[in-house]
């Protein structure tokens, strides 16, 4: 009597959700920057695999990943990261002229004047019309001497 080989139980999203959340918590994920991650393997120690992320395009390099084009374990524990980047950045509230106060008076009826550029990015000027005073309005970075890009980023 020959026994047939089998195929596998494909793991259900709920699975790989599961095990994509155990990576979080017991693996390593880094953030190489420009949607690439590298993601800690549970099975080998000290090895990585890669994923990629391009407009809503997943990839890892993963075996399970390769061989069938399935969404796996690693590309779960990236997702929700990656989402909830995408949210915070879409959820940044721009700056509007209504939003500058005068750094003499303190008043809030400013109007734009002009832009600016410098070495470290452009300026925005801004006139209050109350006491006529004239300034650059660079919320939570006063008195600082590098651009707000460089601050973030460090």
């Amino acid at each position: 009597m020959v026994q047939s080989k089998g195929r596998r139980r494909e793991p259900t999203r709920e699975e790989l959700d599961a095990r994509g959340k155990d990576i979080v918590q017991k693996g390593v994920i880094l953030d190489l920057g420009s949607g690439l991650y590298m993601v800690s393997s549970c099975s080998k120690p000290g090895s990585y695999y890669e994923v990629t992320v391009t407009d809503n395009c997943w990839r890892c390099t993963c075996p399970y990943h390769d061989h069938g084009n399935r969404r796996c374990k690693h590309i779960g524990a990236v997702q929700p990261l990656v989402e909830r980047i995408r949210k915070s950045e879409r959820d940044v509230v721009s700056i509007c002229d209504t939003g500058a106060r005068c750094v003499s008076c303190g008043g809030d009826n400013c109007k734009h004047r002009e832009t600016r550029r410098r070495k470290r990015g452009v300026s925005e000027r801004y006139e209050c019309k109350a006491c006529g005073k004239k300034f650059t309005y660079n919320p939570g970075f006063v008195g600082r001497h590098y651009s707000a890009d460089d601050i973030i980023g460090a």
